[in-house]
C-alpha cells in the first residue's frame, strides 16, 4: 500500500542512481515506484537522454517518470517565490526543444496532482477492505465489551457486591467442573497438545500411572550399605 518515490538527478548515471536500486529491492517489477528527475535545466549536456528517460524509454516504471527543476541555492538566498519559480519551470520544459513533447507532465505541479491522483486511485482501492476490516474488529470488540456485563459505576455498592459474589461463584463452579472432569460445551483453552488429559482425569493418571509406577520403582536401598542401615536402626 506504499508509494516509493526514487528521486534521481538528470546529470549524473541513472544506473548509478541509490534510490532506483533501493527501490528495486522492494519493487522488483517497478508497479509502484514512480520516478523523479530532478535538475534538468543543469543538465543539457544529456537532455536528449534524459527526454528518453522521461518518455520511459531507459528505465521502465509502470508509473514513469516526472521530469522537475528546484530552485537554486541563489534563488533561496534571494527569497525567490515558489509560484514564482513554478512558472519558470514551466517555461523551461515549454521552451526546451527536447522536453517540449514531455511538457505536459513535467514540473512540479504535475507531481504533485499526479501524487494526488494516485493517492486518491488507491484509497478507493483498498477502503472497502479496510472498511470491512474495521467493522470486523468492531462487532468483535463489542461482542467482547458485552461479555464483561454492564459497566460498575452504573451499578449501587450492594449491585457490584453481588456481582463479586456471583463472578467468585461462576469461577469456584468452573474451577469444581474442571477438576471433576464435568466440562462445560463451551470452548475451554486447554494448554498442551490435543487430546491431552485434563482435569480430574488428568489427575486420576497422574496417581494411577505415573505416580504408583515411580514409586514401585524406587529402591529405598540405593546407595545405602548394610553397616548405614544397622546404624540407622540402632539410632531409631
Amino acid at each position: 500500500r506504499c508509494l516509493i518515490l526514487a528521486v534521481a538527478a538528470a546529470n549524473a548515471d541513472l544506473a548509478t542512481a541509490d534510490s532506483l536500486a533501493l527501490a528495486r529491492e522492494v519493487d522488483p517489477e517497478g508497479e509502484r515506484t514512480i520516478g523523479v528527475l530532478t535538475k534538468l535545466d543543469l543538465a543539457d549536456h544529456a537532455a536528449s537522454q534524459a527526454a528518453a528517460i522521461l518518455e520511459g524509454q531507459v528505465y521502465p516504471l509502470k508509473l514513469g517518470f516526472v521530469g522537475v527543476t528546484c530552485r537554486s541555492f541563489r534563488d533561496v538566498q534571494q527569497a525567490k517565490e515558489v509560484s514564482e519559480q513554478l512558472a519558470v519551470e514551466e517555461n523551461f520544459f515549454k521552451g526546451h526543444s527536447a522536453y517540449r513533447a514531455v511538457a505536459q507532465s513535467c514540473g512540479i505541479g504535475h507531481l504533485a496532482r499526479r501524487l494526488n491522483r494516485i493517492l486518491l486511485d488507491k484509497i478507493c482501492e483498498v477502503f472497502p477492505a479496510v472498511r470491512a476490516q474495521a467493522l470486523q474488529m468492531t462487532h468483535a470488540l463489542e461482542s467482547e465489551l458485552q461479555g464483561y456485563g454492564e459497566p460498575l459505576e452504573k451499578r449501587s455498592a450492594g449491585e457490584q457486591g453481588a456481582l463479586l459474589l456471583s463472578l467468585f461463584a461462576k469461577f469456584a463452579g468452573r474451577f469444581g467442573d474442571t477438576v471433576e472432569g464435568k466440562l462445560s460445551n463451551q470452548p475451554v483453552e486447554v494448554p498442551g497438545p490435543m487430546g491431552q488429559l485434563v482435569g480430574r482425569a488428568r489427575i486420576d493418571y497422574i496417581f494411577r500411572d505415573v505416580y504408583a509406577k515411580t514409586v514401585r520403582e524406587f529402591d529405598s536401598f540405593s546407595g545405602l550399605s548394610d553397616d548405614d542401615i544397622r546404624v540407622a536402626i540402632r539410632n531409631a
